[in-house]
């Protein structure tokens, strides 16, 4: 048969409904809809939970218990190739009193402009951080009726509001949630902690939180921590997307299609089989003629 016998023959067979057509359509597209659904909500879970991880700092870790060179620590971003996106270092530093409330104190924290980068992004890359000025959480300046640019009044002097930044309480560390952060420079003597941020996470990239150590002095004693502990520090993304469920849908889907064509030519067997059949009565038919022409007319016999 050419081309155009079989579009015309199919044509035929949906419009007189012998095809079935319509019913095999929706099963088609009933199973399209429930395994590719399903593979989506799937992945899509897999998302909003790397989102939420991303979010609630997860995806930080901390070198703690050691002597931290500050430079060092900044630089790690620039040393990795990507595997660390952001670095800094912070060191504990001495109470500051607004003179507003005089019988409330707030421990502070000396910072590199690596770690507020870090702090005040919410995990996005900041080009320039402004260093002019002290940094608070939303909570304190919400507290204080303070802005970016306000000015504080504190037993230490008049501070600029430099800066402010988010700082949730879902399971992080909680020292940035209540306090001030003074901007310092990188070669400003040490620090105390290393923080770097990765996306993924990656065991050979938090080791090189160890290099930022000083030699001999306590780094034996260091250990690498994750800044929010209320997740698994050992979460694969990779693995786990590669090890889901739904990985093998698409060689279901192939089963299910093969399923549905054996099926949808079985319902129509005894149509076919009728078809053959008129076909090889024709065949016959037209070589009981042939024979009849060849032997000459009846008559002549």
């Amino acid at each position: 048969m050419g081309l155009r016998s079989i579009f015309s023959e199919a044509i035929r067979n949906i419009g007189s409904g012998t095809a079935h057509a319509l019913a095999l359509f929706l099963v088609v597209l009933l199973g399209g809809v429930l395994l590719g659904g399903y593979e989506a909500y799937t992945v899509v879970a897999m998302e909003c939970e790397s989102l939420t991880r991303v979010r609630a700092v997860a995806d930080v870790d901390s070198v703690i218990g050691g002597t931290v060179d500050g430079s060092a620590c900044d630089r790690l971003t620039r040393t990795t190739d990507g595997a660390i996106t952001q670095a800094g270092a912070m060191r504990a530093g001495g109470e500051i009193t607004a003179l507003s409330t005089p019988n409330n104190a707030l421990q502070s924290y000396e910072v590199t402009p690596g770690m507020l980068s870090l702090v005040a992004s919410n995990g996005t890359t900041t080009d320039s951080i402004d260093m002019s000025g002290i940094w608070m959480p939303t909570e304190v300046a919400r507290d204080f009726g303070l802005t970016i640019g306000s000015t504080l009044s504190t037993s230490h002097g008049e501070a600029m509001v430099a800066g402010i930044y988010s700082w949730p309480n879902d399971g992080r560390d909680t020292r940035f949630a209540y306090t001030f952060l003074v901007p310092r420079a990188a070669s400003q003597g040490t620090y105390n902690e290393c923080w770097v941020r990765q996306w993924p996470r990656s065991g050979a990239a938090s080791n090189l939180l160890y290099s930022t150590l000083g030699v001999g002095e306590g780094s034996g004693q260091a250990g690498v921590t994750s800044l929010d502990k209320g997740f698994d520090s050992h979460y694969d993304p990779y693995a786990t997307y590669m090890g889901r469920v739904t990985h093998w849908i698409p060689y279901l889907s192939i089963l299910i299609g093969v399923v549905i064509g054996v099926l949808a030519v079985r319902v129509r067997r005894l149509e076919y089989a009728a078809a053959l059949h008129s076909g090889s009565r024709s065949r016959r038919c037209c070589s009981a003629s042939a024979r009849r022409c060849s032997s000459g007319p009846d008559w002549e016999h």
